[in-house]
């Protein structure tokens, strides 16, 4: 994963700034598509994601309402090999002060 504030996938946002569109990208060979995202700890549903054409681009939105500690795992399609990677970064929302 590259992007975020340190290009590392994490990503924090400021709590109560309204929402925030995090665009996730698979950038490697195209037959690598993004199959599905989940969320941990997002019991204040927060966090929601939307499929892009092309397959290898979705974006999270972030409401930041609330403050969260999430993580997002992007379940990655080789629809050549017919078989799935998971990769599980952060996100953040921390109190605005």
């Amino acid at each position: 994963f590259t992007g975020g504030p340190n290009n590392d996938g994490n990503i924090t946002e400021i709590t109560g700034t309204g929402p925030a569109q995090i665009t996730v990208q698979v950038q490697a060979d195209p037959r690598y598509h993004i199959n599905n995202i989940t969320f941990a700890n997002n019991q204040a549903n927060d966090l929601s994601w939307n499929l892009t054409n092309p397959p290898y681009i979705a974006t999270i939105t972030d409401t930041n309402v609330d403050n969260i500690d999430s993580e997002y795992s992007v379940n990655i399609l080789d629809t050549v090999a017919n078989a799935t990677v998971l990769c599980d970064p952060s996100i953040k929302n921390r109190p605005n002060r």
